[in-house]
């Protein structure tokens, strides 16, 4: 499983997984410090990476060779990579997931947003196409025509966006989250947090794209309830009550305190 994580101060956080990784879970972590903001400047690595190794990048438009070799030559199980920021260190970033090596990237972008909108690191979320959709299809989804969406799977399964020093924002699945983001982009202006939701349903087969039926409204309580009643047509007795109005019956108290009750009138009759 591949992690993605997005913010601009990430240093002291990729160490601690590098340390953790390899010296808790015995794995082989390869670092590739780009401005040496991990493994520090010097000759001798920081002790906070713990048994993991480090890859000096001494070019910084040479990272996309230098993440390439260290799968090459070093055999990792794990790389971590500082500062993935062009096409090439994006494009080598797919390649190494590719080939069966769990991936640790940082991106300087505050959310999963910033990346899809950043042509050099579209790759990182699977690349972004147009496409064209047919009328009857559009009509279906309620769109345009021509949309966006995603090329193919993203390099990372997961996503982390660091919000502050205590708060973040995990996506356990980075695909629902691109397309739930790309079905959005697309919509009327007036986009909520329910039409979020209700298109990361439709993404993962939840909910089907035609519209959703129609339910009677509370006005007094203010939410949505159901009635499973079927309607019905009004009886002739509901409409007209004076016409099937019973008789009263008259109530004499009689000698021995007793309520009698008297049957009403017989009908006159009609010579």
């Amino acid at each position: 499983m591949s992690y993605l994580i997005c913010m601009s101060e990430e240093a002291c956080l990729c160490r601690e997984i590098a340390r953790m990784l390899a010296d808790e879970l015995k794995k082989r972590v390869v670092i590739v410090d780009t401005s040496n903001e991990i493994g520090g400047d010097g000759d001798v690595p920081h002790a906070g990476i713990g048994r993991a190794r480090r890859m000096q990048v001494p070019n910084v438009h040479m990272q996309h060779n230098v993440m390439i070799e260290a799968v090459e030559n070093h055999m990792p199980e794990t790389i971590i990579i500082d500062e993935i920021g062009t096409e090439l260190e994006a494009l080598a970033a797919s390649t190494i997931a590719q080939r069966g090596v769990q991936l640790v990237g940082t991106a300087h972008e505050m959310t999963i947003e910033n990346i899809i909108k950043n042509p050099s690191l579209q790759n990182l979320v699977g690349g972004i196409e147009s496409v064209t959709l047919g009328d009857e299809e559009a009509k279906k989804r309620k769109v345009q025509k021509t949309i966006l969406e995603r090329k193919g799977p993203p390099t990372f399964t997961c996503a982390i966006e660091l919000i502050s020093k205590t708060e973040c924002r995990v996506h356990h699945r980075l695909d629902a989250t691109v397309d739930a983001i790309l079905a959005v982009i697309f919509q009327p202006p007036s986009n909520t947090m329910a039409q979020m939701v209700k298109a990361v349903h439709m993404i993962l087969g939840l909910e089907s794209f035609g519209p959703a039926p129609k339910k009677p409204y509370n006005d007094a309580l203010d939410i949505e309830i159901e009635d499973d009643e079927p309607k019905r047509k009004p009886s002739r007795k509901r409409l007209m009550p004076w016409r099937y109005k019973p008789f009263l019956f008259s109530e004499e108290p009689n000698n021995n305190n007793e309520v009698q009750s008297h049957s009403p009138p017989p009908p006159p009759v009609l010579n």
